[in-house]
């Protein structure tokens, strides 16, 4: 159950943060004009929302938020049933007999990311392009390996496979990506 609500906490605040980083944005940015008292003009702010973030100078190249597009309509998915029918279903799914290989891919996948965010040659897109690939790699991986079979989900039909520890990794490095970057874009305006 505190696996349950620990995950449901990071996906709802993921997506606050999110909504956070929009406004500062729209109120620090000389190029985004906001009437504060329109509540409908605070329904406009949103830092995946195409009508936003293309009237910030340069805002989607710094941050590539035209290629994390899918990524925030996943947070999005994941987010919206935490926020509207708590508590979620999460099955505690494990077998034991394959652990030692699951531990491997894991090890494998962690040590990979940490060779990627270290790799100060890449570009920020073939950082992202390399962390999917790596995502994608991992979870072929470990779906051939029947450890732990993770749901998160409001109703069992509705269920896909997910797993959580890559998935909280992957998604804090994107966290992470988006931050420094504002800061970074903030900085240099």
């Amino acid at each position: 159950t505190i696996l349950s609500q620990s995950i449901n906490f990071f996906y709802a605040n993921i997506y606050a943060i999110l909504d956070c980083l929009a406004f500062v944005f729209a109120f620090e940015s000389p190029d985004y004009e906001i009437d504060r008292d329109n509540k409908n003009e605070l329904r406009k702010v949103g830092l995946f929302k195409r009508s936003f973030y293309t009237k910030i100078n340069g805002l989607n190249e710094k941050l590539r938020l035209t290629k994390l597009k899918h990524w925030h309509t996943e947070i999005t998915d994941l987010r919206h049933p935490i926020a509207h029918r708590i508590p979620l279903y999460f099955p505690e799914i494990y077998k034991n007999a394959d652990s030692l290989k699951i531990q491997e891919a894991d090890k494998d996948y962690y040590n990979s990311m940490e060779a990627v965010y270290n790799n100060k040659t890449l570009s920020p897109d073939n950082r992202i392009d390399k962390l999917n690939q790596l995502q994608e790699k991992w979870q072929e991986t470990k779906a051939t390996i029947e450890v732990f079979s993770g749901c998160f989900l409001h109703s069992c039909e509705e269920s896909k496979k997910l797993y959580h520890l890559s998935r909280l990794t992957f998604d804090l490095g994107i966290l992470r990506h988006l931050l420094d970057n504002s800061f970074d874009y903030l900085h240099d305006k």
